[in-house]
């Protein structure tokens, strides 16, 4: 196997595809997704996932002054979502589960 400018080293898909789900994902549900481009769900989940990981990577918090913490249960139980805001940009910073 020789690297490919046009993939992501053992992906499967092409930049270009890996792109179009980033960008459909921020629209719809992953199972509608999955439907839409004849996939399955948990291999777009990768594809979700890596980009995600390393955009946290990247991610500074240090010049957030003003913030917020919100924590909801996802499921019956104790299944938490916590939500970190920036409430000067009024944007979500992290969400961890």
């Amino acid at each position: 196997m020789i690297p490919l400018p046009w993939a992501r080293e053992g992906s499967g898909f092409t930049l270009l595809f890996e792109s179009i789900i980033l960008e459909l994902a921020k629209h719809m549900p992953l199972s509608k997704l999955a439907e839409h481009v004849a996939e399955n769900d948990e291999r777009l989940m990768r594809i979700i996932t890596y980009y995600t990981e390393k955009s946290k990577e990247k991610a500074d918090y240090s010049k957030i002054t003003k913030g917020g913490i919100d924590e909801t249960s996802r499921k019956k139980g104790h299944n938490y979502i916590t939500t970190f805001i920036n409430f000067e940009t009024k944007k979500v910073s992290s969400i961890v589960e």
